[in-house]
């Protein structure tokens, strides 16, 4: 029997539904509550006679319409046929992942060739392909060896049409002595490097990684384009860690992933309701951050977050066995992390180019949708029914799950969705939460670089459509350039012209809010290059006049226009200033901007024409 389409459940007096299906989930008022226990199964004149005595029938109605709204919409009960289940039950893609597992990079290199082989003999179709080197130490000096076979390795993977990754695995002190003792965790630093002439870069930083000042190494590493990210992978070795989020951000750590899995291998009695207590500790640590304008990535919390935001259900958490798998030092092959060094697990051998393909099946048969108790879960879609390796630990069986731990971990999702609707309401963007934390490359991305720049100073979003009242206050019948000097000219608009900026934004324009640090709208910043010329049309508008004149903003400002010029490949951006913005005017010109002429009788604005500034800065100068 399948879980109900539509979960209701109640959490520190509040009350929310999830759509089982899409992940869909909103927070509800008691009527809403009321309704949605008949809601879909009983037809809607029975619902408005069974609640008549609780509600009055016109707001059951309206109720109801913002229901078949959604439904409408796909939003929630969007019908799912056999063969669209058939598809989301089975998997058939290729290996992403390889892990070699070594003491030290030396007795890796024996293995490497082979391992790089088996990647990408196995990967099929997967276009995006990742080689870790999980080490217990790291000797610089042993990179002449790795580079020579990891440039081969990159090499055919190209001929392939694939995109190679490596990445280093690798144990590390991220606070000092006397602060690790009380953390009561495991820390791992693990690299991600997209080419092998990269790895040159690496020498010197890698020795660094384990010298006093991890996180500053961590930030050389980024600038440089030496990585594409660093992450800080944390496995608890005790049920109380509720505060090793902030310990790791107030350090400087912006990349934090838990390896769960990992805990319940060393640790399987550990009780789940007390870990899933400092988990709740720790989501709501990074809620709170995010909701002052500090983003930074947390997994699994920004995963789940960005699967609840874009309605894409995850039922296979755990790609063990399918996407990933593991060697060891002595060539043996294992389905991941979680199972190294348990020959019940072997699934073959890299000496002898075996690999047992029976073995293998059995970890296609996990996941929320092959799984007995997650048919009946309401979690499932953001549960994905859980590692292999957890199941083992807890119940001795990679198919049935623990009971204890299906609690906790409805308990645990529960609070997920409750942390996703704080964040909802005020327009966190899940996209570019994601996106801003992922593998570096080399594509222009304002937001980006702008969120970064700005932190500290000013926040920096994208438009919604709730922004349409503010931004109508602002603009009509104002005689800031930003609203006069473009291709409309128009002195009003109205709030559905400004909702359809934010949801349809032009292909060739990028617009910005700008905001105080506790969420507050203070101003606009907005983008257009020229196509083929190495140049960008660029607006700024602050509401507070005095703004302009602040030296962290004119610093700010420069350091910005210096990485949009190197990251989008230009070299010139021009501003237009009327006559009456004499404080953009000098607040431009501290950034770095040179007064580059006037267009006469540019704009004619109440009986006469005036003139336009137009100021110019050049990466060049």
């Amino acid at each position: 029997m399948l879980a109900p389409h539509l979960h209701r459940f109640e959490r520190d007096d509040r009350c929310y539904v999830i759509d089982t299906h899409t992940c869909f989930c909103f927070e509800c008022d008691r009527i809403s509550w009321d309704v949605l226990e008949y809601y879909p199964r009983e037809p809607v004149n029975r619902i408005y006679h069974l609640l008549r005595d609780r509600h009055p029938q016109k707001e059951l109605e309206e109720v109801v319409g913002e229901l078949e709204w959604l439904r409408v919409t796909k939003a929630i009960l969007a019908p799912l046929d056999d063969e669209a289940f058939f598809k989301k039950a089975v998997y058939a893609g290729g290996l992403k992942k390889l892990t070699l597992a070594a003491a030290s990079l030396q007795e890796a290199l024996s293995w490497l060739n082979r391992a790089g082989l088996l990647l990408l003999a196995r990967s099929r179709e997967e276009k995006d392909i990742t080689l870790s080197l999980r080490l217990d130490t790291l000797n610089a000096a042993d990179w002449g060896q790795a580079t020579v076979v990891l440039a081969e390795i990159g090499a055919a993977a190209r001929l392939a049409g694939k995109h190679f990754r490596l990445e280093l695995d690798i144990p590390f002190s991220p606070f000092p002595e006397t602060i690790m003792k009380k953390a009561g965790c495991t820390f791992r630093y693990r690299l991600i490097l997209s080419e092998a002439s990269f790895l040159e870069n690496l020498v010197g930083g890698l020795t660094s990684l384990n010298g006093k000042k991890p996180a500053g190494a961590f930030k050389t590493l980024l600038e440089n384009g030496a990585v594409e990210s660093i992450r800080v992978g944390v496995r608890p070795d005790s049920e109380t860690f509720h505060s090793v989020v902030e310990d790791l951000h107030k350090a400087g750590y912006g990349n934090i992933v838990f390896d769960l899995p990992g805990v319940w291998r060393a640790h399987p009695c550990l009780a789940p309701e007390a870990v899933v207590d400092s988990l709740e500790a720790n989501i709501l640590y990074y809620v709170d951050q995010l909701l002052h304008n500090a983003p930074f990535r947390v997994e699994p919390f920004a995963l789940l977050f960005k699967a609840i935001h874009n309605g894409a259900p995850m039922y296979r958490a755990d790609p063990s066995g399918i996407e990933t798998l593991v060697a060891d030092g002595e060539g043996a092959l294992y389905p991941s992390l979680p199972f190294l060094g348990n020959p019940r697990f072997i699934l073959g051998n890299l000496t002898e180019g075996v690999l047992d393909e029976t073995r293998c099946e059995a970890f296609l048969l996990s996941g929320a949708l092959q799984t007995p108790e997650c048919l009946r879960c309401w979690a499932r879609g953001l549960c994905g029914g859980g590692h292999v390796a957890i199941h083992y630990a807890r119940s001795g069986d990679i198919r049935h799950p623990d009971a204890a731990w299906c609690d906790a971990q409805r308990r645990w999702t529960g609070a997920v969705v409750a942390a996703f609707n704080r964040i909802a309401s005020v327009g966190i963007n899940f996209d570019h939460l994601a996106a801003s934390m992922g593998p570096r490359t080399r594509r222009f991305s304002l937001l980006g670089a702008a969120k970064a720049l700005f932190k500290g100073q000013l926040g920096l979003r994208p438009l919604l459509e709730g922004d349409a009242t503010v931004l109508v206050q602002w603009e009509n019948w104002n005689r800031s350039a930003y609203f006069l000097c473009n291709e409309t000219g128009a002195l009003t608009a109205t709030r559905y012209d400004r909702e359809m900026d934010a949801l349809h934004p032009p292909p060739y324009r990028r617009e910005w809010i700008l905001t105080r640090m506790n969420g507050t709208p203070c101003g606009l910043l907005k983008l257009q290059p020229v196509p083929e010329k190495q140049m960008a049309r660029a607006w700024l508008y602050l509401h507070d006049e005095e703004l302009y004149a602040k030296s962290a903003l004119q610093h700010t400002l420069q350091t910005l226009l210096s990485e949009l010029c190197r990251e989008g490949q230009l070299r010139h951006i021009l501003t237009p200033v009327t006559a009456n913005e004499t404080k953009l005017a000098a607040a431009l010109t501290a950034a770095g901007f040179v007064h580059a002429g006037t267009q006469r009788e540019a704009l004619y604005r109440q009986g006469t024409y005036q003139d336009v500034d137009i100021y110019t800065y050049s990466a060049e100068d």
